[in-house]
């Protein structure tokens, strides 16, 4: 049935073959019926052949054997005619579809051609855009070198203004009986807050959020966590009253839950014990609650304002007249970053000479997106210039943390250059002291914590009393 609709089909989309079918339909209908009535001579269907009879007389006379040779030349005619027509109705298609193969084919060819030649056109898009990145690059690097210079410029001149040479002291105090002009600042020090787009809480809940998820991580990795403040070079940093950079790394198989490990809570509980000392001025920025890559306030432009935010938040009332010009304060509200990195060593270079600050930036390898790389370099460019100022007053100390064993900042030595670096080893203790919130106790120094600690991993057994008294921890 199937077949049959098929040809019907064909037939009814061809014209020519569709006559010829009726008329070979016709013949044949004809020719049955007369072969029907004539040899068919059974009794039993007396019945049919009569009405057979009565149709052949209406369709045709009585005929011969001659006749039905007649007739059935007639039908074979009919059939080779119908035949001769469906093959010339094949041939047409056979040329249509040869005609239309060649056609693809030249099409095809066409196309094939105009994609080599889009492929020659994007490989020299590809290295122009290349060379752009490269000149970009240059160009980046000679701008924060210079930058660089220009900086340690003025700050040498500062220190030499600020000598005081003995031979000169009529002509300063001629000069200062007479009024002086000083113009105020595009931005106050409130407006400048409200352009960085950081919330005043922000640092504080940080804080808190990384604190309520420290007991999720088990004693053996609290333990390997706290080996860094036994370590010989994170008390050398401490101690020191120069501007250096400790790098930890954790060697931790994974973080914990919200993208904080127990490192993080261990800085967190570092912030916090420092920040209770009143030369001290603490810097933290937990990079894992904030690597979105969809929001703009997270990645590098997110930690430099942060730290902006906690130096203005810290109490210390800043000179803001370097901020002279409108288009300086629109790139400011912008977040252009290179300009939040120059506020930032600005108001670093404008603490009291007695000031320590401590800046402690944990789950650093959380920016190392290549989206955020070049960012993350300027950021870092500028923490590593503000460690190595040779002529800044105030002790800056930058403790950079990762829990893994590396992190890709680190492998060029231009962007940050560490003075200690603290391995922290992984332990198979099942019990010791977990991290806490109380902190370093007042009139105890580090020697004497670092005692403590050497006591309790030779006596691990007392562990579970200490526990109990809090006044005799560090954390």
């Amino acid at each position: 049935m199937f077949e049959t609709q098929k040809q019907q089909n064909v037939f009814s989309a061809v014209p020519s073959i569709r006559v010829e079918a009726i008329h070979l339909y016709k013949i044949l209908a004809h020719s049955l019926a007369h072969l029907i009535i004539t040899l068919n001579p059974s009794g039993s269907k007396a019945k049919f052949r009569e009405k057979a009879k009565r149709l052949g007389k209406k369709l045709i006379p009585y005929h011969s054997a001659a006749e039905i040779d007649e007739l059935l030349g007639e039908v074979e005619t009919s059939v080779s005619k119908f035949r001769d027509c469906l093959q010339l109705v094949r041939d047409e298609y056979l040329v249509a579809t040869h005609e239309n193969s060649k056609v693809i084919l030249d099409q095809g060819i066409i196309i094939q051609e105009n994609t080599e030649s889009m492929g020659e056109d994007l490989g020299h898009i590809r290295q122009d855009i290349n060379s752009l990145k490269r000149g970009f690059e240059a160009s980046r690097l000679e701008q924060q070198i210079r930058h660089s210079q220009e900086v340690d410029s003025k700050n040498f001149f500062l220190v030499f203004v600020r000598s005081d040479p003995p031979d000169t002291p009529s002509l300063a105090s001629s000069y200062s009986s007479q009024p002086q002009y000083y113009p105020q600042p595009f931005l106050s020090d409130t407006d400048l807050f409200h352009a960085i787009g950081v919330q005043v809480n922000e640092s504080i809940e940080d804080v808190d959020h990384v604190l309520r998820h420290r007991d999720q991580f088990d004693i053996a990795a609290q333990t390997q966590a706290q080996q860094l403040l036994s370590s010989e070079d994170f008390l050398r940093w401490m101690k020191s009253s120069l501007a250096e950079t400790l790098f930890v790394k954790g060697h931790f198989q994974m973080v914990g839950p919200g993208r904080i490990s127990v490192l993080s809570a261990l800085c967190a509980s570092l912030s916090l014990n420092l920040s209770k000392n009143t030369h001290y001025i603490v810097l933290h920025a937990f990079c894992g609650l904030h690597e979105a890559h969809s929001h703009q306030n997270d990645g590098p432009s997110w930690l430099i304002r942060s730290l902006i935010a906690q130096l203005l938040l810290s109490g210390v009332t800043f000179n803001l007249d370097f901020i002279n010009t409108r288009a300086f304060a629109e790139q400011i509200k912008s977040h252009y970053l290179q300009d939040l990195c120059s506020i930032f060593r600005l108001l670093i270079e404008q603490l009291p000479n007695t000031t320590t600050v401590v800046c402690i930036i944990d789950g650093i390898n959380r920016f190392e997106s290549e989206i955020w790389k070049a960012e993350m370099n300027d950021v870092l460019f500028i923490l590593n210039q503000t460690v190595r100022n040779k002529f800044l007053k105030p002790s800056f100390k930058l403790l950079l943390a990762t829990p893994f064993s590396n992190t890709l900042f680190l492998e060029d030595a231009s962007t940050i250059w560490p003075h200690y670096i603290v391995n922290l080893r992984p332990t198979a203790v099942t019990s010791g002291r977990r991290i806490s919130e109380r902190g370093l106790l007042r009139g105890r120094s580090l020697e004497e914590y670092r005692a403590k600690m050497l006591q309790e991993e030779q006596n691990p057994a007392q562990d579970s009393e200490g526990e109990e008294n809090d006044d005799d921890i560090f954390f």
